[in-house]
């Protein structure tokens, strides 16, 4: 046994829940660890993850009668991990996180193996009038960009143009910033200048956005009435899990606009006989129509990728009756779909179709095979936009608060947390790896002499840090200088958790408020907004950041002061010439 399986496996037997209790882990355990190594975890972290995402979904009214050995075959079914879904209490992406997990689990019952990382989708190229723009403002602002932008198009700078325009500028950059990167990217030259002297920025006068609360209240113990409520919930999952899955009435064809309608009671497929299309019609009509498609066009396509899924399911050795149709209970009492279109190990994967189709006929099947399920939720998650970030007045008193603490221990934590994310826009993945030796001093060509900061891991990059934080990154090194160049620069163990808390719940002042937190995720936003405000072009921005998606600048656009308007004015009259092909009269702001 290697290492790593040894780890993984002393990791699974050694894991204690927190959500459950110490007798109902007692009688899950042996079927949870069964699962998880089947599941096949690539660490001993990525099994401590599904451990806890199992238990988790245990702990919750998921059926299971906390007396008997868990069933996951029953538990883990796609109405039980929606229903967890809509009720989890907490963080948007822990609560992705588990239902990913738990996806995987469920894939593992069936002998489908897992898949490392998310497939990235393929970026649709950007626009003539993006690339335009991209071109005149190759030495300016994000926030300038989007200006010009605005007024040459009357649209705004979405995170598709943003990515559009990255990738038609830096296609290189686009390719190493992804989680699968392997080498490290390094800083341009030309922009390191404006990147080293970019000051924080305050918000645009007028935008007001809300953020989240740095503090959480103290649980308090249930009430009598909750009490009662989760016992409830707790007898009615686990009458579903006992009847089965309960089919839902049939679908109104008549609440589907009428072209929509006659496109699918039109339908037919060129490929099958008369005979088997008679077979699998009626089942065809109910799942499309319970998709509820918008259009015409989708309604044919929805139909086009729910046939040879039928087809395939009919085939499938040990049916009861091979010669009758699929059976709309046989769809939703095993994972069909998974076993289909899962994202490794199915059967369209090994008919080697793309990725891609694959991922899109797994998510409409998904959903149509949902409207089958008359406990399934319709509940559906609004995107939270990342939150503001610091004002300068903020950034100064947090770097002047981290070099007044009152030991030599909280002092270093906060020059390295507030230095590193202020100063090089580090987050708390970012942080778990990086020890001393890993932040040097670094002479450029032209003589300019700077710190660098090489980022290991997925995401492996090399930051300079800016001018303003230099200080404090210096103080926290002089005062770890006795740790060692491998020492790590927060923390003890690269395994932890929670990186960043031993700094950002550690800081404190002479006030009656002692105890001050941090939201550490808002020092690299504040980093990353001095960016899009700072003459340094798009695709050196997602390079520097490490970025695998522009959603974040798209987010920040709105609060950034407003640019120049003469400048914009050029600019726009500059974009405008080059689309006619006309030299532009006006000069160069």
């Amino acid at each position: 046994m290697t290492t790593t399986a040894a780890a993984i496996a002393h990791r699974i037997d050694a894991f204690v829940p927190k959500s459950l209790t110490a007798a109902q882990w007692e009688v899950a355990a042996p079927a949870a660890r069964r699962l998880v190594r089947a599941a096949g975890p690539t660490t001993a972290e990525d099994a401590k993850c599904l451990l806890s995402s199992l238990c988790t979904f245990l702990a919750a009214p998921s059926g299971w009668d906390r007396e008997s050995e868990p069933d996951f075959t029953v538990l883990l079914r796609d109405a039980s991990i929606a229903a967890f879904k809509e009720k989890f209490a907490g963080y948007s992406r822990t609560r992705d996180n588990h239902v990913g997990r738990l996806r995987s689990l469920q894939r593992a019952l069936v002998g489908i193996a897992r898949v490392a990382g998310r497939p990235h989708p393929r970026r649709r190229p950007a626009s003539r009038a993006v690339r335009l723009a991209q071109v005149v403002c190759a030495d300016r602002s994000v926030a300038t960009l989007a200006a010009v932008m605005g007024q040459t198009t009357g649209k705004a700078l979405t995170a598709s143009r943003l990515a559009g325009a990255a990738i038609e500028t830096d296609r290189p950059v686009q390719a190493t910033v992804t989680a699968r990167s392997t080498s490290t990217v390094g800083i341009d030259q030309t922009v390191l200048g404006a990147y080293l002297h970019a000051a924080d920025s305050d918000i645009q006068k007028g935008v007001v956005r809300a953020t989240k609360p740095t503090t959480t209240r103290p649980a308090k113990p249930l009430s009598n009435r909750r009490q009662l409520a989760n016992e409830r919930a707790e007898r009615a999952a686990a009458r579903r899990i006992q009847a089965g899955p309960r089919l839902a009435p049939d679908p109104d064809p008549t609440s589907l606009d009428p072209a929509v309608r006659d496109a699918v009671e039109q339908y037919r497929p060129a490929d099958l006989s008369d005979a088997e299309w008679a077979r699998l019609r009626p089942l065809t009509l109910r799942l499309v129509v319970g998709s509820r498609p918008p259009s015409v066009v989708s309604a044919r396509n929805v139909a086009s990728i729910v046939v040879p899924f039928l087809v395939w399911a009919s085939a499938l050795p040990g049916r009861p009756d091979p010669a009758s149709p699929p059976d709309a209970l046989d769809l939703l009492s095993q994972p069909l779909v998974e076993l289909y279109a899962g994202p490794g190990g199915s059967w369209m994967r090994r008919q080697d179709v793309p990725q891609e189709t694959v991922s899109t006929a797994r998510t409409v099947l998904r959903r149509a095979v949902r409207s089958l399920d008359a406990d399934r939720q319709e509940t559906r998650f609004t995107y939270v936009p990342i939150d503001a970030p610091y004002t300068p007045a903020e950034c100064d008193e947090l770097a002047w608060l981290a070099t007044n603490q009152p030991t030599v221990t909280k002092e270093r934590n906060a020059c390295f947390l507030i230095g590193l994310g202020l100063g090089a826009g580090l987050s708390a993945t970012d942080l778990r790896l990086l020890r001393r030796q890993h932040i040097q001093e670094h002479h450029g060509p032209d003589g300019t002499v700077y710190l660098l900061v090489t980022v290991p891991g997925a995401r492996a990059r090399s930051v300079p840090v800016r001018r303003q934080y230099e200080a404090l990154v210096i103080r926290a090194l002089e005062l770890s200088e006795d740790e060692g160049p491998d020492a790590l620069v927060l923390g003890k163990k690269a395994t932890r958790r929670n990186v960043t808390y031993v700094a950002s719940h550690g800081m404190v002042t002479a006030g009656e408020d002692a105890a001050v937190q941090i939201q550490p995720h808002r020092l690299r936003t504040t980093w990353l907004f001095a960016w899009m405000n700072a003459a340094i072009p798009l695709g050196n921005l997602l390079r520097m950041a490490g970025l695998r998606s522009a959603r974040s600048l798209a987010d920040l656009l709105p609060l950034c002061p407003p640019a120049d308007p003469a400048v914009v004015d050029v600019l726009v009259a500059q974009v405008r010439d080059a689309a006619v092909g006309t030299p532009s009269k006006a000069a160069r702001p």
